[in-house]
């Protein structure tokens, strides 16, 4: 029977003042058992550096649970480290580990008390570990655990417990069953042996960062003869390397007995053969402990502080704009980073995200005063540049009746979804119509969503002081000559004039809408509400009226969306005879043909279809 000398490298580091890149502790754990595996492998040698340095004292993991590479949950994405243990004794089920605590790195991290505890997964203080007291935020807390620990233990746990205690971030780590890894040498030098027939994915870890992985494909390479090949063109080998990383190999060629220190193999996608499995055992005599030639920082235990200055990260800012808006809304980022937007326009939160980093933005408040529903369009993503895209668009309300819906804009119309069916005697195809929400004469206010910008509640907010005529005379000169007709452009109608202007002033048209017009007398009657509303009012009656079961009157008899409404006679474009026109009058909801032309109504424009 052949053994095996299984040997488990594991690395741990410490953050501190250093002039290399070289790592100031080192652990080497030799762990023995045996297996009566014959192999086929091909050795390679190789020099790994990065930036022109060599990577001395690395480990290169050659299974994927060779070391525990998790950081804390609120930094996956960045991939800076917070808390990070790697070396993890399987014979006694102990634990031997540099924690670097790096608190400038934890969201929610602030300057006082910090507790670390083992955790499960059914109790995240499953036992407490140390507490530090007096740490200002920003500061490496280097903390060397060792001692036995608690059977069903799954990760650390990092606290706050500044007068209670507040959970901040959580690492778990993994038992190594299984595991194998090899350590380069002071120049970067490594040798490791691979198995024939597989893919093998070499993990460089760092305690202070994984570097990345190097992939060796020998699923095709089954034979010694093959191997050769290989060795007598190393172009040959499918391997690939880190983009930032340097590895200069040597094909060695093929080793044929049993597996060796180094060539324990990690597959893609198949699971190791339980045959290959070791027993793992401690011989304490091969417990080492090299200190790097910088000695710059000393460890002791239980706790040493170090303060650094980290290199500034690119951070991006995330805004966008926001339309329509009535009141004050309240938006998150992340959860946490909160802003208030009180007008329409750009906005920008007032903390940025580190390149790379997830944003998600959310309505924390909706506007109450008037209340409104907003929503958010390309409220998240990842953060690669300024973030400028996102949009708040809001509706300040909406009512449905059977005929309709209608919506406020939040920009001074109210658009009407008219339902194809016979409303008031009068058959209606489906339709999108924008009403202005207030009278001729009002003027809006966007903030406050009202129409209380001119006049006082007197005047009817200057409604009262803005009527207009149908026609200048009563006749028919306004409606095309004759009756029945409706207004045109021709004779001199106030109505018409009112409603056109509004198609070029503001430039552009009235909240972007260029069709505006007096109202068909159909389209008038669609805002009528009586206080049953499951229908709208028919010709010569009004919400009173006993046969049509409405319900009775509560002036004005229109939606809540058109508030300061006059309750009084408003214009269609519509003649109803040589003399007159047909109005609505919103105090009764009555839909009549009997307003002179001449006369001075109220006027609400209508823009669409």
């Amino acid at each position: 029977m052949k053994y095996l000398s299984l040997l488990l490298l594991v690395l741990i580091s410490c953050k501190g003042s250093s002039n290399t890149s070289g790592d100031n502790f080192i652990r080497a754990f030799a762990f023995f058992g045996n297996t009566s595996n014959e192999t086929l492998s091909l050795s390679i040698s190789g020099s790994l550096s990065q930036d022109s340095t060599s990577l001395s004292n690395t480990v290169i993991a050659t299974s994927a649970s060779s070391l525990s590479t998790s950081t804390s949950v609120q930094n996956r994405n960045t991939g800076s480290n917070s808390i990070r243990c790697i070396d993890h004794d399987l014979a006694t089920d102990s634990v031997r580990c540099l924690l670097l605590i790096d608190t400038g790195n934890i969201s929610g991290a602030t300057d006082g008390c910090f507790r670390v505890y083992y955790s499960s997964s059914r109790n995240s203080k499953l036992q407490s570990i140390a507490s530090f007291s007096s740490i200002s935020a920003g500061t490496v807390i280097q903390y060397l655990v060792q001692g036995s620990i608690p059977s069903d233990t799954t990760a650390f746990s990092l606290y706050s417990c500044n007068g209670g205690e507040t959970f901040l971030a959580s690492e778990a780590f993994i038992d190594y069953t299984d595991s194998n890894a090899v350590l380069t040498d002071s120049s970067g030098n490594y040798t490791v042996s691979l198995e024939s027939g597989k893919t093998h994915t070499l993990s460089i870890r760092r305690p202070s960062g994984d570097v990345g992985d190097v992939s060796v494909d020998l699923t095709a390479v089954t034979t010694e003869s093959g191997m050769n090949e290989i060795k007598e063109d190393p172009s040959k080998l499918a391997i690939t390397t880190p983009t930032t990383v340097s590895n200069t190999i040597t094909i060695n060629g093929p080793v044929t007995g049993s597996t060796s220190t180094t060539s324990t193999t990690s597959t893609s996608g198949t699971t190791v053969d339980s045959n290959s499995t070791t027993t793992a055992t401690i011989d304490s005599t091969t417990l080492t402990t090299e200190v790097n030639k910088d000695t710059s920082l000393t460890l002791t235990n239980p706790i040493t502080t170090t303060t650094t200055t980290p290199s500034t990260p690119t951070t991006y800012s995330i805004g966008g704009t926001a339309s329509n808006l009535p009141g004050t809304i309240v938006l998150q980022n992340n959860g946490g980073d909160t802003l208030s937007i009180s007008s329409s326009g750009s906005f920008t939160f007032p903390i940025a995200i580190t390149s790379g980093g997830a944003y998600a933005v959310t309505v924390l408040t909706q506007p109450t005063t008037p209340s409104a529903a907003c929503t958010i369009s390309n409220g998240s993503g990842v953060a690669t540049s300024n973030v400028t895209g996102i949009s708040i668009s809001c509706i300040c309300g909406t009512e449905t009746y059977p005929w309709g819906t209608f919506t406020d804009m939040c920009d001074g119309t109210v658009k009407l979804e008219v339902v194809a069916n016979t409303w008031g005697l009068v058959s209606y195809s489906a339709t999108t119509l924008y009403y202005m929400r207030c009278t001729h004469g009002q003027t809006y206010r966007s903030v406050e969503n009202d129409c209380q910008g001119a006049g006082s509640g007197g005047d009817n907010w200057n409604a009262n002081n803005a009527k207009v005529k149908y026609c200048s005379v009563a006749d028919n000169s306004c409606n095309g000559g004759a009756h029945p007709g409706s207004l045109d452009g021709n004779g001199t109608s106030e109505a018409y004039t009112t409603c056109n202007n509004l198609n070029s002033s503001p430039l552009g048209g009235f909240a972007g809408h260029t069709n505006w017009r007096v109202p068909t007398i159909d389209e008038l009657r669609l805002l009528v509400k009586c206080n049953n509303p499951v229908n709208i009012t028919e010709n010569d009656k009004n919400c009173a009226n006993s046969t049509l079961g409405l319900g009775g009157i509560t002036a004005p008899t229109i939606s809540n969306l058109f508030t300061e409404t006059p309750s009084g006679y408003y214009w269609s474009s519509v003649s109803g005879s040589n003399s007159d026109a047909w109005y609505v009058l919103f105090s009764q909801g009555l839909v009549d043909n009997n307003g002179g032309k001449a006369d001075s109504n109220y006027l609400r424009c209508v823009s669409g279809p």
